[in-house]
């Protein structure tokens, strides 16, 4: 059966043509372009000027281990709309839906002091589409770029500055610069067994303005290994409640600064590699004239059901919740057995046939034959 499916699957002649999500963002490497050799402050020039001296007034206070943010129109420099202070400098939202400021005009602004009790590589992890951005570190510019990127830096003890300036030139606003520790997740969780819950939670942004997910986990008969996957920059806040303990978190992102965090004692944390970024599992398919257009892959429940087979060591995942854009996720809100991802392939087998199908009506002996 399986290789039957195959078969019908890679053998068929016409074309589909998949409409991929990335082309709605910039194009960037499957992996965040990382500076290999961490960067001096020390040893470049200072700039004369920068926002702040445009932006600060005498009565900001500077915060120390977080920013002041300060947004404004670029159109409107001088003009501050709104001020704030904020862990990271992290910002997410649509059109004007943030101080009714239009996000093809936005500018923004972080500034903070932050103390080293000795010498530490840090690395910046920038998170950007149609936008550029510049990071400073005491008045010192240590990136200046449109691109997504892992920049560390050499911090000597004592305390330093770090400002941010980011202009923004596309209709939503996404932008993450998240200061983070060399190998926070250095922990390995331990391999799932044939007992183990294996659930994924998948989205393609977050749609709370601070990019955070919140997943809150159903109660499980075993421990939970939990596989989370997103394409932008978020944090996941992983809820743990009563009777869905944790065995370990592996996260997929394909913009840098994604983080985990828990609600109460942490557990195990892996970085992974997904090969697709799983919100939904049935294909999101039309068809116009005659190309079949999909902005997921057309088998995308097989898809997925390898990529954590694969990961897992041939087990499948018997929990999913997915969603485009949310701010919340109850895990799973789908349950999964094998008859279900049956089912899942046949959906597609259908899809395919029914496309074959209108694709013979269109030959030229088959136009008056019908």
């Amino acid at each position: 059966m399986k290789m039957a499916k195959r078969l019908i699957r890679y053998t068929f002649s016409i074309v589909i043509t998949f409409v991929l999500l990335s082309f709605l963002r910039p194009s960037n490497s499957s992996s965040a372009q990382l500076q290999a050799v961490p960067i001096d402050p020390t040893s470049l020039p200072s700039i004369s000027e920068t926002w702040g001296d445009h932006l600060i007034m005498p009565s900001d206070q500077i915060p120390v281990g977080s920013y002041l943010a300060i947004y404004f129109r670029t159109s409107q420099p001088d003009t501050v709309i709104y001020k704030e202070n904020v862990p990271k400098a992290v910002i997410q939202y649509s059109w004007s839906d943030f101080q009714n400021i239009n996000s093809e005009e936005f500018g923004g602004y972080w500034v903070g002091d932050f103390d080293f009790e000795e010498e530490e590589v840090r690395s910046f992890h920038i998170s950007q589409g149609h936008a550029t951005s510049r990071i400073l570190v005491d008045g010192r510019v240590i990136y200046e770029g449109s691109s997504s990127k892992v920049i560390p830096v050499r911090f000597t003890a004592g305390r330093h500055r770090i400002e941010i300036q980011h202009i923004n030139n596309w209709h939503t606003v996404g932008y993450s610069a998240k200061l983070l520790p060399q190998n926070l997740y250095d922990g390995s969780p331990p391999n799932p067994t044939q007992s183990s819950t294996i659930w994924y939670a998948g989205i393609y942004e977050a749609s709370s303005r601070n990019a955070e997910v919140t997943v809150r986990l159903k109660p499980a008969p075993t421990p939970i290994h939990l596989y989370l996957g997103s394409y932008e920059a978020v944090t996941w806040n992983v809820e743990q409640t009563l009777g869905a303990e944790l065995a370990g978190v592996y996260f997929s992102s394909y913009s840098p600064g994604t983080e985990v965090q828990f609600s109460a004692q942490a557990v195990p944390v892996q970085e992974i590699s997904l090969p697709d970024i799983y919100y939904s599992l049935e294909p999101n398919c039309s068809e116009h004239g005659a190309t079949l257009f999909c902005d997921t892959p057309l088998y995308i429940g097989d898809n997925f059901k390898e990529s954590i087979s694969n990961l897992t060591g041939g087990f499948f995942a018997s929990g999913f919740s997915g969603q485009y854009s949310a701010d919340v996720l109850d895990v799973p809100d789908r349950f999964l057995s094998e008859s279900d991802y049956d089912e899942l392939t046949q959906q597609s087998m259908d899809l395919e046939q029914d496309y074959q199908e209108k694709i013979k009506r269109q030959e030229f002996d088959e136009i008056f034959n019908r």
